[in-house]
């Protein structure tokens, strides 16, 4: 979408119709005599969430307070989260280029920290905000990144977000099959959503309402789109209720249905007047320029004025020259970071063809002393080989697990080590019983070995005292 918000944000969505609710008096009476630390820096996060459409102001006190406390007390976690949170003040203002940089910026602590929940709503929140540049590539190159790896954490509140995004961004670029997928798997997973299902829902429909719109299925886009609108007011959800009344009033203009369209597009423009958010605005003047056209002129030419001076304000060179730097040192970043991953995959796979190579190698090794008939085995050599074989079989477990034990413990060290005295808990036991069943092989070899020497040694000394 052109904008999308995180969960978090939501949750709170309803607090934006109640500036004195309990969530943030709540948060307020806990900061009076709250101490510099990681619980202080969160509810301040919350609370610039909470305030970041509707007090742009108070969004930017809190994120500024929250980015000050995470640096005092080195919590680079907070301190991104923080970044995010004024990045997503700073969009409404327009200043695309600094908020584009923050969330930038927030999106490597994220990767660095591991936080992958929260990687996932910046690349949420870049992908609207390069979809509200008109980069509907980059936009959907962002919330494909944030759709793959909500599925990896299994994140159904993120899936759902990218996977609307990914359809809009689908609609954009002219490619509505491909949206209906999308949007059809954002229904389904507002459909069995445990929280927030009211917001989620109108969220989806208003996608379901658009794609069949765009496919010339206006009769069947319309039911979509009035219960999106219902589920949307139902839920506080003005961001979205703005979007559908904008979908709805595009449906009516295609049928000629003027004053239908006029009537939408002037509540979709109402409540982004509210939520002085200049890129819907944008959007909405011209159409109700060009309706206006035949019933009202001096309207049209308000409108028409409207929008060039708004665009004239939004369009700035140097903003424009920034976000292309941005996206260009960012798009390096990421290539540099897919070799690191591709060199270090490689290095993996070697290590673990080495431990194979060197694994076989001493198994041959025993099974040739274990198979000769001339060599007498010494007991310790094969609890000696044994105790080779399980390090390396262990390494080699190591490395073809360790991504998995990474995704499945999030780079948790106490977890991970837990896996591994998993791992060696069933491999030792096996050891154990392969060992003794060698050595004992081992033994009944050396004994038919000695036996025959012996004899061999008897047939020997019998000679000569025959002679």
């Amino acid at each position: 979408m052109k904008k999308i918000y995180p969960l978090i944000f939501l949750f709170f969505f309803c607090t934006h119709a109640f500036p004195q609710s309990p969530v943030i008096d709540s948060l307020n009476k806990m900061l009076m005599n709250a101490e510099s630390d990681t619980n202080t820096v969160n509810s301040l996060i919350k609370l610039s969430i909470i305030y970041s459409s509707n007090d742009i102001d108070s969004a930017l006190l809190y994120a500024d307070k929250a980015m000050a406390m995470s640096k005092e007390i080195d919590d680079q976690a907070g301190l991104a989260k923080s970044m995010y949170c004024e990045a997503m003040a700073i969009s409404y203002t327009g200043n695309d280029a600094r908020a584009l940089e923050l969330h930038l910026a927030a999106l490597k602590i994220f990767e660095n920290e591991n936080q992958k929940e929260w990687m996932a709503r910046g690349l949420i929140e870049i992908s609207g905000m390069y979809s509200d540049l008109n980069d509907f590539h980059d936009a959907l190159s962002y919330s494909q990144r944030a759709y793959h790896l909500s599925k990896t954490i299994q994140s159904p509140e993120q899936l759902f977000e990218a996977a609307y995004n990914n359809g809009y961004s689908y609609i954009k670029l002219n490619k509505p099959d491909s949206a209906l997928v999308y949007f059809q798997e954002s229904y389904q997973i507002a459909l069995s959503a445990k929280n927030d299902t009211q917001r989620m829902l109108g969220q989806a429909l208003g996608g379901m309402g658009l794609v069949n719109f765009k496919l010339g299925n206006g009769d069947i886009a319309k039911p979509y789109l009035y219960k999106a609108i219902q589920y949307s007011t139902d839920a506080y959800d003005t961001y979205y209720l703005m979007f559908n009344y904008d979908f709805l009033a595009q449906v009516y203009a295609k049928e000629n249905n003027t004053d239908s369209a006029i009537s939408y597009y002037n509540k979709a423009l109402n409540i982004a007047h509210k939520l002085r958010y200049g890129k819907e605005k944008l959007d909405l003047y011209k159409p109700l320029a060009m309706l206006y056209e035949k019933t009202d002129p001096q309207m049209a030419i308000t409108y028409f004025k409207l929008e060039s001076a708004l665009r004239d304000s939004l369009d700035d060179a140097g903003m424009q020259w920034d976000i292309q730097n941005l996206t260009y040192h960012e798009s390096q970043r990421q290539k540099d970071l897919q070799e690191q991953e591709a060199l270090k995959e490689k290095q993996r796979r070697d290590d673990m063809e080495y431990s194979g190579i060197a694994l076989i190698f001493i198994i041959c090794l025993i099974a040739f002393l274990l198979l000769s008939r001339s060599i007498i085995v010494h007991e310790k050599a094969i609890e000696y080989l044994g105790i080779i074989v399980l390090l390396i079989f262990f390494e080699f477990i190591n490395l073809m697990l360790h991504p998995f034990l990474e995704d499945v413990t999030h780079h948790s060290p106490i977890l991970m080590l837990a896996g591994l005295v998993l791992v060696a808990a069933i491999i030792i036991p096996f050891h154990h019983r392969l060992e003794k069943y060698i050595k004992s092989k081992v033994i009944e070899k050396n004994k038919k070995l000695r036996l025959l020497l012996a004899k061999k040694t008897i047939a020997r000394m019998e000679k000569p005292t025959e002679e």
